[in-house]
């Protein structure tokens, strides 16, 4: 038998109740340290935010006053160059407005940044957005620069402003592009965040030379700036922050392992629910223009619009319960899809649906091989609105 432990004496007992003090003391000042912490870091932001309400009014008023004394300037270089001046004149009227540009420049940078984007917002297609983004810097930005995109299939709309989410994705992928002086990739990704899909994600992440860490909690503030002297304004991540925060959304920056900075865009999903007059319509189609200009035409009829862009995305779509969809505009050729591939997975994914063909390429296919893939009927290109309500309708 091993005999019992003894008895802890009284000083003992007293030590370990001193301890235990301690250690409730230590937790209670962390706790404490803690909400001193977040009370100084909500501080910070409400200052940030009346400072950045006050540059805001401070733009907007000087940017007229410089506009009004810019006009004439700008104005009177042609004039001055066909009046007829020397070499050196000409060369000096050349300076005066490529700085007089240059400053027009800056100044509608100002005017953009002190607007109000508080303005109506409709359901939008960010992947497409990101997808129209990540093919204009493939065609523009040198060769060395690799533009990757990826967007999740079957990712929600969000109330937006396309024009204004496009301005916020362009001008990060420009500064990627500056940060990759001898190329690397550029990745443009689109997800849904927070369980549901409730949270869109945008990012644009590069390899470049990176931000200090010293710096990251400046680089949203105005005419703050790490470019060189003429490179930069400083206004072009303020605006970024004040897109995403004006469509309700948060902004984010991180370094990367290895090199290189991402900013993450996060933005409320628009609420997915079908239209009270029936069933939701798809359009699935690879061109973005054609898949806007045929959402703006249904919506205005009262229908409720979903769009893919891709095969995946379109099964994505019909297999989601958000989305009651009760007709498919689908276009007859797409990029990566085989024959009638497209209508072959819609007929599974979506037995019920009313599926309407869309064709730029005449009747090239025989029409009981659409119908046995449950097409109703194949709506040519270009159409009319009245031929597009006709063939949704089923008439």
């Amino acid at each position: 038998m091993t005999p019992a432990d003894p008895a802890p004496t009284a000083s003992e007992g007293l030590v370990r109740a001193l301890q235990g003090q301690v250690a409730e003391l230590e937790a209670a000042n962390r706790a404490l340290r803690a909400e001193v912490a977040a009370g100084a870091a909500l501080e910070e932001q409400h200052l940030r935010s009346q400072r950045l309400e006050v540059v805001g009014t401070m733009a907007s008023g000087v940017a007229h006053d410089l506009n009004n004394i810019l006009t004439p300037l700008v104005a009177a270089v042609p004039m001055l160059r066909e009046a007829g001046v020397g070499p050196r004149g000409l060369a000096l009227l050349q300076v005066i407005e490529s700085s007089a540009e240059r400053a027009t420049g800056v100044l509608r940078q100002l005017l953009e940044f002190a607007r109000d984007r508080r303005g109506d917002r409709l359901p939008v297609d960010a992947g497409a957005i990101l997808r129209e983004v990540a093919a204009l810097a493939g065609a523009t930005f040198p060769r060395a620069v690799r533009v990757e995109c990826r967007v999740e299939a079957g990712l929600p709309a969000v109330l937006g402003d396309a024009t204004q989410l496009h301005q916020l994705l362009l001008n990060l992928c420009v500064n990627a592009r500056d940060a990759m002086p001898d190329g690397g990739p550029l990745e443009l990704t689109a997800e849904s965040v927070g369980g549901r899909g409730r949270t869109v994600r945008l990012g644009v992440a590069d390899r470049g030379t990176g931000i200090d860490p010293a710096i990251l909690a400046k680089v949203f503030d105005p005419f703050f700036t790490t470019k060189a002297v003429g490179r930069g304004t400083g206004l072009g991540l303020a605006t970024v922050q004040s897109i995403a925060h004006s469509h309700g959304g948060t902004v984010a920056v991180h370094g990367r392992d290895g090199g290189g900075t991402r900013f993450d865009i996060d933005l409320p999903a628009a609420e997915a629910t079908p239209h009270a007059g029936g069933p939701a319509v798809l359009v699935v189609d690879d061109d973005p223009m054609i898949r806007e200009v045929v959402r703006a035409m249904l919506e205005a009829d009262g229908h409720a619009v979903v769009t893919a862009a891709t095969l995946p995305e379109a099964v994505a779509v019909v297999g989601d319960p958000r989305h009651a969809v009760g007709t498919i505009l689908a276009d007859l050729v797409m990029p990566g899809v085989r024959g009638l591939e497209l209508f072959e997975r819609l007929r599974v994914a979506a037995p019920n649906a009313r599926v309407v063909a869309v064709s730029g390429l005449g009747p090239a296919i025989p029409e009981g091989e659409l119908r046995a893939l449950g097409v109703t009927c194949v709506l040519a290109k270009p159409f009319t609105v009245e031929q597009l309500r006709a063939a949704v309708r089923g008439e």
